[in-house]
């Protein structure tokens, strides 16, 4: 069940001021927002974000959607905690043009997996993209669908040069989310390595929360 300071099909969402619609993949990406922006939490990947997206829409009509959260860098220039909106999402299911945020820009490609190695994200950079999230994509084209303006904000918790320490594809449920408790097992031998990438992406997601409030501005 999605929560909204209250309840509604496992959405998490705090609501007060403005018209804009935060969708964030994770409860932690969510928290970091200042708490008068609306917000839902989609859970990860293609499948969870597509459905949370269209039900959303529908529930809230927002005057725009916002992707927000953390992401992988492709661009060796792009350090820890950099936040950055997307000019143009590359994906799976299509191609689509952003909102212009007040923020640095680059090109956001979406898939459903984690890119998890060196290999895998310099393969997407020569894609033409500067960083890469699993959530995005579909968001935006069920924002084309219902003809809403769609941005997306992402601050960087992974960067180009680093391997993940475990490849979190192999550890999937049917919808796409997460096994965390076979994650864990996995990662048994590197959970050092685990609990520096969480706080990369604490990290990341306070600087996002830093930044959300003037990035939106031109289109609240």
């Amino acid at each position: 069940m999605a929560r909204w300071r209250g309840r509604w099909n496992g959405l998490e969402s705090r609501r007060d001021v403005g018209e804009v619609l935060m969708v964030c993949a994770m409860g932690f990406e969510a928290e970091a927002l200042p708490s008068k922006y609306r917000s839902v939490v989609c859970g990860v990947g293609f499948q969870n974000a597509a459905r949370v997206a269209a039900e959303a829409i529908l529930r809230y009509r927002p005057s725009a959607v916002v992707s927000v959260g953390t992401c992988g860098a492709l661009d060796p220039g792009l350090e820890l905690g950099r936040v950055l909106c997307a000019s143009r999402i590359l994906s799976t299911v299509g191609d689509f043009e952003c909102v212009a945020l007040q923020a640095e820009c680059g090109v956001l490609y979406s898939q459903d997996r984690v890119a998890v190695t060196v290999a895998e994200k310099a393969a997407l950079r020569a894609r033409g993209a500067s960083m890469v999230d699993m959530e995005a994509g579909v968001i935006a084209r069920e924002c084309a669908k219902a003809g809403i303006p769609f941005g997306a904000l992402k601050a960087v918790s992974d960067v180009a040069g680093e391997d993940l320490p475990v490849d979190f594809n192999r550890y999937r449920r049917a919808d796409g989310g997460f096994k965390n408790a076979r994650i864990a097992i996995a990662g048994i031998m590197k959970i050092a390595a685990l609990i520096r990438l969480q706080q990369q992406a604490k990290f990341a997601t306070k600087r996002l929360g830093e930044a959300v409030e003037n990035a939106i501005a031109n289109i609240t």
